[in-house]
């Protein structure tokens, strides 16, 4: 909770002072690169929405500059339902639009709007990799990139199987490759080396119930000691039996299917 209030504080006061982030560069669903000089799509940094009836803020709460000023999802307007976890949330099924008037011209036939496109979704079950191109151009970017194909980020709605999420959280210091792989993916600060603004290892503590005074302290200890083993060391000593399903659930909740994916390597 401590940790959200400086975000919420800034949330606030950027709205008050109208600097909500709004790009100079990029579409309602896109952030801008600094790094790279380009958009990218809000589903490529952070996955989908991790709860239903949520959506992506506008650029996920992005500055051009990288500064985070908003949250990246905020729940669904009034009226409005996101159960498949879309980019935007949709009319709610049970809220039918009202019948629409006949057309004037019954000669000339009614233009019938096209559904929305979610290929976003299909690809990330097929494994597609999306360019940024596509993306770039479903989204109306300002223009083409010649950057490569990138995948999006992986997705595991499902959860660890039982006989691996009941194992105890302890395991995790023993498989070092998996957990390596770990490091790489939440150890990184917001907005250094490309790492996610959302989700990290400070914010996986606060999910287990540490104050950001200890995070601050494990976080001053790199790179001799990395933030994430030195949590699992702490929550393994409080509570021995804490299972590797509580951390697949914290990070299902903050929306890492990244790192939930890289669970999945370990063996039942």
């Amino acid at each position: 909770m401590w940790l959200h209030l400086p975000l919420w504080g800034a949330t606030l006061l950027s709205w008050t002072l109208g600097t909500a982030p709004v790009s100079r560069h990029c579409g309602f669903l896109e952030y801008w690169d600094s790094k790279c000089g380009c958009c990218r799509r809000c589903l490529e940094r952070f996955g989908p929405p991790s709860c239903p009836d949520y959506e992506f803020t506008r650029h996920c709460g992005l500055s051009d500059r990288g500064d985070h000023l908003d949250f990246p999802f905020a729940r669904c307007p009034p009226g409005l339902c996101n159960k498949d976890r879309a980019e935007q949330c949709s009319q709610c099924l049970d809220h039918p639009q009202p019948p629409s008037l006949p057309h004037p011209n019954p000669q000339q036939p009614e233009t019938v709007a096209p559904k929305p496109s979610v290929l976003w979704n299909r690809c990330l079950l097929e494994n597609v990799t999306i360019s940024t191109k596509s993306a770039s151009a479903s989204l109306g970017s300002p223009g083409p990139s010649d950057e490569p194909p990138i995948s999006p980020r992986p997705w595991a709605p499902q959860q660890l199987p039982p006989t691996l999420a009941h194992q105890p959280l302890s395991r995790l210091l023993d498989e070092l490759e998996v957990l390596e792989e770990l490091v790489v993916l939440l150890d990184p600060e917001p907005g250094l080396r490309g790492g996610s603004v959302w989700g990290t290892t400070r914010h996986l503590a606060a999910r287990y119930g540490l104050p950001a005074s200890w995070t601050t302290f494990a976080y001053s200890l790199r790179p001799a000691h990395s933030p994430l083993r030195a949590l699992l060391e702490t929550v393994t000593a409080r509570d021995p039996a804490a299972p590797l399903g509580q951390l697949a659930d914290h990070l299902s909740q903050l929306g890492r299917g990244d790192a939930l994916a890289v669970l999945h390597k370990l063996r039942c």
